[in-house]
């Protein structure tokens, strides 16, 4: 097969691979993996003329995280793909899945099949937002999270545990707030509460390949810090999840297996997903199931180092070679 890694011009910011600067360390050893099977990986940076990527038997969405850099990029990459799917060229996950996924309001899908899910408020384009309404929330709740409904990479995600932290509005990776209607713009955003256990336990990232369990992190936020991404500051470590959290993640794979028909047009397991949970009012708790273009650590992290996962490789070279099926 020739394979597509769909990347960004520049992943400088993020644990890119310095003989392969297109690709993460990760995904440097996963293709790697697939060449040494006999299959042709090469990285292709996302806005590509769609003409120029006939040959390609399916492209992969792994590293095009620039598109979150902007509203304007955001847009220009949901339109790439659509030009994509119009010209016939096979993407995993399928677009469908991914316009799915795009949008955090999948929590709610979630959450009508009975999937545990962290409670969610949602401030629609309609509804009345600014720093009043912030503040009479943080009274009547308690400290939150705020985040637009499509986000990734933590972007204008914040933490709210004071009023003081709502006049200033600071985040990682977020510029300054001057006028925040502007910023608002059309976008609708997400409240939940403020998980403690994140900083207590960790947060559990499961990683299925073709719905199959391959392999977990736990990811924990710096002292004195609520993030949990290593660009942040967060720590990440391979490690095997207790039971109940496996258990809980495989639920959640298999409902969404279950329903895939219904939310995404076609009974499918995605070629990759990863399920994030963490433990709140004694129980575990989806807080997303990323499946556009999330880490999927085919490293394994260790305070030794960081050693190849081939599990990881071996179930992921077994999802991508499903598709000529």
């Amino acid at each position: 097969m020739q394979i597509g890694f769909v990347t960004c011009v520049d992943l400088s910011k993020y644990f890119y691979d310095k003989k392969q600067p297109l690709y993460t360390h990760d995904d440097a050893v996963v293709a790697e993996y697939l060449q040494s099977s006999g299959h042709q990986v090469m990285p292709v940076v996302w806005g590509e003329d769609p003409a120029k990527l006939q040959d390609f038997d399916v492209l992969v969405i792994r590293s095009p995280w620039d598109y979150m850099d902007s509203q304007e990029n955001s847009n220009g990459f949901f339109e790439w793909l659509k030009k994509i799917e119009k010209n016939k060229i096979a993407t995993s996950n399928t677009f469908a899945l991914m316009s799915w996924n795009y949008d955090k309001r999948y929590l709610e899908d979630l959450e009508s099949v009975e999937i545990p899910v962290i409670p969610t408020d949602y401030l629609l384009k309609d509804d009345s937002f600014d720093r009043c309404a912030l503040n009479n929330h943080l009274n009547v709740r308690g400290p939150f999270v705020l985040k637009p409904c499509v986000s990734a990479g933590a972007r204008d995600t914040f933490y709210f545990k004071t009023p003081a932290d709502i006049e200033k509005m600071s985040a990682p990776n977020t510029s300054s707030i001057k006028d925040f209607s502007i910023w608002r713009g059309n976008r609708e955003f997400m409240i939940q509460p403020f998980v403690d256990s994140i900083s207590e336990v960790g947060e559990w990232s499961l990683v299925f390949f073709g719905g199959e369990y391959s392999h977990a992190v736990l990811k924990r936020p710096p002292v004195g810090g609520w993030l949990v991404q290593d660009e942040y500051g967060g720590s990440v470590v391979s490690l095997d999840p207790p039971s109940e959290v496996k258990e809980s993640a495989c639920f959640a794979s298999n409902k969404l297996f279950s329903h895939s028909k219904k939310w995404f047009g076609k009974e499918q397991h995605p070629l990759y997903a990863r399920y994030d949970l963490v433990f709140y009012e004694s129980r575990w708790c989806i807080g997303e199931i990323e499946m556009i273009e999330p880490e999927l650590f085919f490293l394994q992290r260790s305070d030794a180092g960081n050693t190849v996962n081939k599990r990881a490789c071996e179930l992921f070279l077994k999802s991508i070679e499903s598709l000529q099926k």
